[in-house]
């Protein structure tokens, strides 16, 4: 008892309630308050289990939708890329398209006009 004394002060200031109002533990069932106890300490670890469980799964669904993500992203980017060099091609392909029109008109042209 002194040890609790020393180690929790309330003890020593609450010593002479002890038997008295809140301190009177003769009408407590201390068999059914350790079994209510076990019961409850029973369902926190059934609890912990359960929602260690979802936050595991929850987690795995995070990681597996980030692997997505990051990988759509890196897709996206790579597609972005292919669609610059698209429309890089494209643009060389009009610039010859229109210089080949452009001589073919001149030819045509000057045919004409040594026709008529």
């Amino acid at each position: 008892m002194r040890r609790l004394e020393q180690d929790y002060d309330w003890i020593a200031r609450d010593k002479v309630n002890f038997g008295k109002g809140e301190y009177d533990f003769a009408d407590v069932d201390m068999n059914g308050l350790f079994q209510e106890y076990e019961a409850t300490g029973q369902r926190l670890k059934e609890l912990k289990e359960q929602g260690g469980g979802n936050l595991r799964q929850a987690e795995l669904m995070y990681r597996r939708n980030k692997e997505e993500v990051e990988g759509l992203q890196a897709k996206r980017a790579q597609v972005e890329a292919d669609r610059s060099q698209i429309n890089a091609v494209i643009h060389q392909l009009d610039d010859k398209k229109r210089l080949a029109l452009e001589e073919t008109w001149k030819q045509v042209d000057g045919d004409f006009d040594r026709i008529f």
